[in-house]
């Protein structure tokens, strides 16, 4: 091939074609990935076919073409730039270094740079639910980048993309209320993989910034980052028990979960409620306002109450206030708790409930739900402050367990629990803190045992990660 081959061809070229983008903004232009426009993506990336054909924009980015339209998202150049470098590691080829220069200038595109910070966003349809914003930060594009234009660099002798490595991880060190992905606070140092509040403790995220991190350090090098690393690791080791369900043999993929929750009173008549909150320790309170909303958006029902009165006290309609919460378990052992002010004209019982199930490992969802005692707790007349304890054990599977929700190659995988394993691996290795060994030892063990469980009986583990 010549040193053109990964050339784009003209805009008047009949080879493009054209598809809607998903979640709407119009029709995008597309070639299918492979020649003679790009090389063909190795065995190690098929799983990326899936759901959708990768295919390449007008831009040189690697996209999807799923049967909801062109699915544009900041992991995709991850993937297909690593996937150069590997093959171009393997045998080096002027084709690959071009091909190399053109992913990592078309990433590079498609940031934001401000100041000495580029921020590859997430937005549209690739934008994370957990996010109240929409549009928002994560910190995996950043650390993979940081990483992977560094790799990059030295593969085709271009300092630059060095430098604009340095402006991706840059974003890492900022944090989230000042539009970065670093968590600062009493629960320690952490990285956002979606900035939230409370934290969104996504272990299979963490670990992958935390070992991209390592890996930008070691290439660049960067005192920062190494500081960032150290920072972050006795935070991980002190919450890794949270994530551990040894009921179920797996992890979980996050610590805070969405609860729904009932507060009844017995008598009901005449009682009032205010600045009702959940208070997670070690993060922060958190309102529970009177709105319509869904998802990871605390809320009460407003129908449940009247409108509030001078003082902010809003009466009881029924015998119960229903709200949705979202609770976190990385205060562990101490508990969540549900905090309001109550004003009754003679004393009250408060009983706290949820609504509660069994775990589905293919859905990772909670089936076979009903309303579960939490807590009680009594209100003398007058206006009182109430706290009402939530035990761990009856919300285990808040944060979900890790499921078997993804299919590949007509098989049932779970995938978040075998890149834990893998990235814990690659971490200790990188920080030689036997823990994370020992960790990922367990979790390992859980795989083996999976045989001997009929609820999963057929499932299997695997990670675009590396192997287990």
């Amino acid at each position: 091939m010549t040193d053109d081959a990964w050339m784009l061809p003209p805009p008047s070229n009949p080879a493009w074609r054209t598809a809607p983008r998903a979640g709407g903004g119009g029709e995008i232009r597309y070639l299918p990935y492979g020649p003679p426009a790009a090389s063909s993506l190795s065995s190690g990336v098929d799983w990326l076919s899936e759901d959708g054909s990768v295919v390449l924009l007008e831009d040189g980015y690697p996209a999807k073409l799923t049967d909801r339209g062109i699915l544009v998202h900041p992991m995709h150049g991850r993937y297909v730039l690593e996937d150069v470098l590997r093959r171009h590691a393997a045998s080096p080829s002027a084709d690959l270094r071009a091909e190399i220069d053109r992913t990592a200038r078309a990433i590079i595109g498609r940031s934001e740079l401000r100041g000495d910070e580029r921020r590859f966003w997430y937005e549209g349809a690739a934008a994370s639910g957990l996010s109240e914003a929409g549009r928002h930060v994560s910190g995996l594009p950043q650390a993979y980048y940081a990483s992977l234009l560094t790799r990059a660099a030295s593969a085709i002798g271009d300092e630059d993309l060095a430098r604009e490595a340095d402006r991706f991880f840059a974003v890492l060190a900022i944090p989230v209320d000042e539009g970065g992905a670093r968590y600062d606070g009493e629960a320690g140092p952490g990285l956002a993989m979606v900035p939230m509040a409370p934290r969104d403790w996504i272990l299979n995220g963490w670990l992958s910034m935390l070992v991209s991190i390592a890996e930008y350090a070691e290439t660049r090098p960067s005192p920062e980052a190494n500081a960032l690393l150290d920072e972050n690791l006795p935070t991980l080791l002190r919450v890794l028990p949270a994530y551990d369900v040894p009921a179920l043999r797996l992890s979980r993929y996050m610590l805070p979960g969405v609860a729904q929750l009932a507060i009844e009173v017995n008598p009901a008549a005449g009682v009032g409620i205010r600045d009702l909150r959940v208070a997670i320790p070690g993060e922060s309170r958190f309102p529970i306002p009177r709105r319509e909303a869904t998802g990871w958006r605390n809320r009460l029902r407003p129908d449940d109450l009247a409108e509030p009165d001078a003082d902010g006290f809003a009466r009881l309609i029924g015998r119960a206030l229903r709200f949705v919460a979202v609770l976190s378990r990385a205060a562990w052992p101490q508990p969540n708790a549900i905090e309001l002010e109550v004003e009754t004209d003679e004393p009250a019982e408060l009983v706290l409930r949820a609504h509660l199930g069994a775990f589905d490992p293919i859905g990772s969802r909670m089936v076979d739900r009903s309303w579960q005692t939490l807590a009680t707790t009594g209100a003398p007349a007058g206006r009182t402050a109430v706290r009402l304890e939530i035990p761990y054990e009856a919300i285990d599977l808040l944060g979900y367990p890790t499921s078997f929700a993804r299919t590949y190659g007509g098989r049932r995988l779970n995938v978040y629990h075998a890149t834990h394993v893998v990235r814990l691996r690659q971490l200790a290795r990188a920080t030689s803190e036997p823990e994370l060994d020992r960790w990922a030892g367990r979790w390992r063990r859980y795989v083996d045992e999976w045989s001997a469980m009929p609820e999963y009986a057929g499932y299997g583990a695997w990670s675009p990660e590396g192997d287990l």
